[in-house]
């Protein structure tokens, strides 16, 4: 009918560019939510907030939480990367930061978790970092800012202006292995994460959808 079913009330923080994800912490499933203002996690079934933890975004708050059993890795360009720790007892849920690090500075593209390391931007340079730590495992130039996926051992960037590289990714070492310009970008500004499904590359540029073919023949 689309009626609203609940509203939450007791989250009036600003908004940001950040999606809602879906995990289960704590044995219960909740939506973990970044805004502007703060980390938190919400009941899908009547909107209550479960927890909330202060995280002020200077700038635009874009990527995604990444969850892990009951640890949430977040970032933007000018606060750094966060990680907090989600603790239930009897019912109830408390949130923790866990570190805090400028090692890893996301403005737009996000980050993405590979086995122990989180893989991201940090403006001019590509980094891995421990997820559990903080710690930066390697850096390397790359393509600058970019959006970023995973598939078959292999991370895939690109960067506003088309700019698509293929790397290799390994916690001790980010090395390219090709890279192209797509031509439907050439005048336009990239803004959206490449994606991976089926054998096939999609790429968007503002009103153009292209797709290649990366199947191993």
């Amino acid at each position: 009918t689309g009626e609203i079913i609940w509203r939450t009330k007791d989250l009036p923080d600003p908004a940001s560019y950040s999606a809602a994800i879906s995990a289960e912490i704590g044995g219960k499933r909740q939506l973990v939510v970044l805004t502007g203002a703060s980390l938190a996690g919400i009941n899908p079934e009547d909107g209550t907030v479960l927890w909330r933890a202060d995280r002020a975004g200077k700038s635009f708050v874009v990527a995604t939480p990444i969850v892990a059993d009951n640890q949430i890795f977040v970032t933007s360009a000018d606060v750094g990367c966060q990680l907090f720790t989600v603790t239930e007892s009897g019912g109830s849920f408390t949130a923790a930061e866990s570190y805090k690090s400028l090692k890893l500075k996301n403005d737009w593209g996000g980050a993405i978790k590979v086995g122990d390391h989180v893989y991201g931007d940090n403006g001019a340079t590509f980094v891995a970092i421990d997820f559990k730590s903080g710690e930066m495992s390697t850096r390397a130039r790359m393509i600058g800012e970019c959006g970023v996926c995973y598939a078959d051992g292999h991370l895939y960037l690109q960067n506003p202006d088309g700019v698509v590289a293929l790397v290799e990714a390994k916690p001790d070492a980010i090395t390219e292995k090709g890279r192209f310009t797509q031509p439907e970008a050439a005048g336009k500004k990239v803004y959206a994460v490449p994606t991976v499904a089926n054998g096939r590359l999609y790429l968007r540029a503002l009103d153009t959808l292209v797709a290649y073919d990366i199947k191993k023949s």
